[in-house]
């Protein structure tokens, strides 16, 4: 049977600047990051009911073409990235059971987590995202080694986009990490649930340098038309 997904406050990801200069150019390896994909869901509890809250197309699209999810580690000078097979939506749940691996850099600071489909409009193929979240580097290799259901966000309406259960582990350079499959085994490997560490609505690219430009140049244009104004009083 599925599981049932829990409920999880809503967290908004506040996201972290890039310090600038030549850290920036750093392809440095700190270590490894070990990913194992689970499963995914559509549904929530509210009022003490599943709801679902994938809607009913893409339901229906994932039931035949499958879904696949897609990880990349950012902030460093170059973005990682991996992705599993695609599986389709057997009931409620998506299952991969996949272990993927990402080179964690020097200022990598979100691993970014898409549950992805694919679109096809007439004869382009693109990807369509279902759901997606972010989780700090850091906070993760506080916690490692890691089981737990994250809460996803819908990309754009920002609301409740299901959950994804993953297994997280670090391997630093140089080490050793222990089978990532050993996670899910109940023979204690170690694993624990964090309940302090939390996924977080992606952060959305501001476009603000167009705005800001205008704005200027509005300022400079009304000052300009202020002197010319003045000059022709004075005549």
């Amino acid at each position: 049977a599925a599981p049932s997904f829990p409920a999880v406050v809503l967290s908004v990801c506040v996201p972290r600047l890039r310090p600038a200069g030549p850290a920036m150019a750093s392809d440095t390896v700190r270590g490894t990051l070990h990913v194992h994909i689970a499963e995914a869901g559509g549904k929530t509890q509210l009022g003490g009911k599943d709801v679902s809250v994938w809607d009913s197309a893409a339901t229906a699209h994932l039931s035949v073409t499958g879904a696949f999810v897609k990880i990349e580690l950012r902030g460093g000078s170059r973005n990682t990235k991996a992705q599993t097979n695609r599986m389709p939506l057997i009931g409620d749940t998506i299952t991969w059971r996949e272990d993927l691996k990402l080179d964690v850099l020097d200022n990598s600071n979100e691993l970014r987590i898409l549950l992805c489909r694919d679109k096809n409009t007439g004869t382009k193929k693109g990807t369509s995202v279902i759901a997606a979240c972010g989780i700090f580097v850091n906070e993760i290799i506080e916690a490692v080694p890691i089981d737990k259901y994250f809460e996803m966000f819908k990309p754009n309406q920002g609301g409740e986009g299901g959950f994804i259960r993953i297994g997280l582990d670090f391997s630093p350079v140089g080490s050793q990490p222990a089978a990532m499959r050993s996670i899910f085994e109940e023979s204690g490997s170690g694993a624990k649930a964090a309940p302090n560490l939390v996924s977080r609505q992606p952060a959305k690219k501001k476009r603000v340098l167009l705005p800001v430009l205008l704005s200027v140049g509005l300022s400079v244009a009304a000052a300009g038309t202020a002197v010319v104004v003045r000059a022709l009083k004075k005549r």
